[in-house]
């Protein structure tokens, strides 16, 4: 799920601006690969798929391989892809829902609670962004994110959890919305 907030940094100015892009931010689809390192046991899993951010309608994240799998978070919490139809699922299992929830309406409050984040500009147009967490709850569970971009759009993240293993994120925007999110998005308008 920090994937999911990770995208969400739609553009990443500043920490103080950052609220306002995103309440300003167009819609957003495109591809991702993510890479879980599990330092214990030596062993990285891949999996790719597609995203979709919208202040209006919601965030979704689906995985197409090496398994099929849904999430879609909305205004009305979040949810699991089951056929043809949305299942809610316990907020509990997912604590970030609520973060990412809160950043499609352009409340980044959560994130200067629960992280200190230092934004670096760079060379045409690229950026980075640093966060370190503050919060003993958050400490136990992720020791460091880094994000980077060019213009207005994430390319990578980079979350280090606290036991060492690692989250690798590249995300690649799209000319349109990828057709495996067609059937997603027409629920979100129902």
């Amino acid at each position: 799920m920090i994937a999911l907030l990770a995208s969400l940094l739609l553009s990443a100015a500043s920490p103080s601006s950052l609220s306002e892009r995103i309440a300003q931010a167009e819609p957003r689809h495109g591809a991702f690969t993510q890479v879980k390192t599990l330092s214990d046991l030596e062993v990285s899993i891949t999996t790719s798929g597609v995203f979709y951010a919208d202040r209006e309608k919601g965030f979704v994240w689906q995985t197409l391989k090496p398994f099929s799998q849904t999430y879609v978070i909305t205004g009305k919490g979040l949810f699991s892809l089951q056929g043809a139809a949305l299942e809610p699922i316990a907020a509990e299992g997912f604590p970030a829902a609520a973060l990412i929830r809160r950043f499609l309406d352009g409340d980044i409050s959560p994130l200067e609670h629960y992280f200190t984040a230092a934004y670096t500009p760079g060379d045409d147009d690229a950026w980075s962004l640093a966060l370190a967490p503050k919060t003993d709850e958050v400490k136990a569970f992720v020791s460091a994110v880094s994000i980077t971009g060019r213009g207005a759009a994430p390319e990578s993240v980079r979350v280090t959890y606290a036991n060492t293993d690692t989250l690798r994120i590249s995300l690649t925007p799209a000319a349109e919305v990828p057709a495996s999110l067609h059937p997603v998005l027409t629920l979100l308008c129902e």
